[in-house]
């Protein structure tokens, strides 16, 4: 199955793993991703 990413106009990705596990990432202005 694969991962759910929903994405927003501000940046932020949300994304639900293979275990029910919820993992956002918020992309900066540098272009790289920030786990939260």
């Amino acid at each position: 199955m694969p991962n759910l990413i929903l994405s927003r106009k501000s940046g932020e990705s949300i994304v639900i793993g293979e275990h029910g596990d919820i993992v956002v990432t918020v992309q900066s202005v540098r272009g790289g991703t920030v786990d939260l």
